[in-house]
């Protein structure tokens, strides 16, 4: 399994990709399409959230072979909702 970023830049509204393997906290990813600039404390909170996802993977899978247990794998999303949009209970 490969674990990956994908990365939205509300600059120029296109997506790029960031690969767990290629990542380095001194190495920022900005974007490859209009070359927007991301700050180095929110690339290593990527980095972090990259690792952590790829490491419950790694721990479905390994109880899944090692205990039989039900195999399961995670992807985190996030999407844009406009405040506006939400409907808070009262």
């Amino acid at each position: 399994m490969s674990a990956q970023a994908k990365i939205h830049c509300f600059n120029c509204g296109y997506d790029y990709y960031a690969y767990k393997s290629e990542m380095r906290k001194e190495h920022v990813v900005n974007c490859p399409h209009c070359g927007a600039k991301m700050d180095e404390h929110m690339w290593e909170m990527i980095i972090n959230a990259v690792c952590v996802v790829d490491e419950v993977n790694y721990h479905f899978r390994k109880y899944h072979s090692e205990r039989n247990e039900n195999q399961f794998a995670i992807n985190a999303e996030s999407h844009e909702v406009p405040l506006e949009k939400f409907r808070f209970e009262k």
